[in-house]
């Protein structure tokens, strides 16, 4: 959450979303306009950041998306989940997040989302259950699911991606997410191959083990 004495500081964690029983994590980021200098600053730090992140492969929708500017990223961890008995069914794993646009923080509250969220989940990781599954579309080679709240995701051997979007209704959430999709592009080396045209399908190795 971002504490509203920092709130020009970059990102952080403002929601955490879990499926099915033992289901995933996905965060959604929070952040507010700063002064242009420190928005400079911050995108250099944001492409600096992927570029040096080799973990998995990392994709970004370029400096802009959707009439949004690239306006910070994090890479976080989410936390463990555990099955009914207190297990830990899955372990806390790497994640990295990247925000496009700004949002002001009203009055009383910590955080607020931004208009475009990417989120890039490690290989290997759950799937996302069928039950929250509306639509399955087949964008640049590969399977895209558009979830029941509009946003989508795409789950790959090497790499999963979560795009989540401003909208007012499913439909316009739907259409925002694809484009996102339809944008990305490699932002790491791991990722170097996927120029912004190219399929999707070129991130599907290396396979899980």
């Amino acid at each position: 959450m971002l504490n509203r004495r920092n709130a020009h500081m970059v990102l952080a964690v403002a929601m955490m979303v879990a499926a099915a029983a033992i289901g995933f994590a996905i965060s959604r980021l929070a952040l507010t306009s700063p002064p242009a200098g420190a928005r400079a600053d911050a995108l250099l730090a944001c492409k600096e950041a992927m570029s040096g992140f080799q973990r998995f492969p990392l994709v970004y929708a370029g400096d802009e998306v959707l009439g949004h500017p690239l306006s910070g990223c994090q890479k976080s961890e989410t936390a463990p989940l555990r099955d009914q008995s207190g297990t830990v069914a899955l372990p806390s794993a790497e994640q990295f997040n990247i925000a496009y646009g700004d949002c002001e923080i009203p009055p009383n509250a910590e955080s607020c989302p931004v208009p475009v969220t990417i989120v890039i989940d490690p290989p290997c990781g759950p799937t996302l259950p069928a039950s929250r599954v509306r639509e399955r579309v087949l964008l640049r080679g590969v399977e895209v699911m558009v979830k029941v709240d509009g946003s989508a995701r795409l789950e790959l051997p090497s790499m999963s991606v979560s795009v989540f979007t401003f909208g007012n209704d499913y439909a316009e959430r739907r259409a925002n997410a694809l484009a996102v999709f339809a944008s990305l592009t490699g932002a790491n080396d791991a990722a170097r191959q996927l120029a912004a045209d190219a399929p999707l399908s070129l991130l599907q190795s290396p396979e899980c083990g």
